[in-house]
């Protein structure tokens, strides 16, 4: 499919079949998340890819809440990066999530992330960081950093893609904010100001 047929079929995934992931999809999912671009091409970024169904289920109580879905996920990747080597690892990890998450959709792999920074498991005083939770399991290095985990694994209910009518075209602004004309191409239904 084309790029603009890609970003409209690309959904979030939350509900999978069981079948295991062909080892041909996984790699070409994980080459997107190695070539994904990074500020000053300094590659903080590193991926744990996770297929024991045990270890995603327990990955998938790393946190209170959003992230129970992952239990019935063919493999998780964890999305780690290196904040001692790079600044822009929390940009770097994100771009590197959607790449996954684009070459996932282009293979008809369902995909969703789970967000993991500055999330926790249990409340106040009790609370333990999901990146904690996730080290524990993973034993990655302190020097690491957790973004985020995403959740891969073919669907029988694959969302239909997003169309553009489902989008606010007001969100875009030209010149500064609030500022230009808009633009028709944009928004089909609204006229050239």
């Amino acid at each position: 499919m084309d790029f603009q047929e890609l970003v409209r079929a690309r959904r979030s995934v939350r509900k999978f079949n069981d079948e295991k992931l062909r080892e041909e999809d996984l790699e070409k999912i994980l080459a997107a998340g190695r070539l994904a671009p990074s500020g000053k091409n300094l590659r903080p970024v590193e991926l744990i890819v996770v297929e024991d169904k045990d270890t995603v289920a327990k990955l998938a109580k790393a946190k209170s809440a959003g992230a129970a879905f992952m239990a019935g996920a063919a493999c998780a990747v964890v999305v780690i990066a290196d904040s001692e080597r790079s600044d822009t690892w929390i940009e770097d990890a994100a771009v590197a999530v959607t790449a996954m998450q684009f070459a996932a959709a282009d293979l008809n792999v369902g995909s969703c992330w789970v967000q993991c920074r500055g999330r926790y498991l249990g409340e106040g005083d009790e609370a333990v960081s999901a990146e904690d939770n996730v080290r524990a399991l993973l034993r990655f290095p302190e020097r690491f950093s957790l973004l985020a985990m995403v959740a891969l694994g073919y669907t029988d209910a694959m969302p239909r893609p997003r169309g553009l009518d489902e989008t606010d075209a007001g969100k875009v602004h030209f010149e500064c904010y609030g500022g230009g004309k808009a633009r028709a191409a944009l928004d089909p239904e609204r006229k050239r100001v």
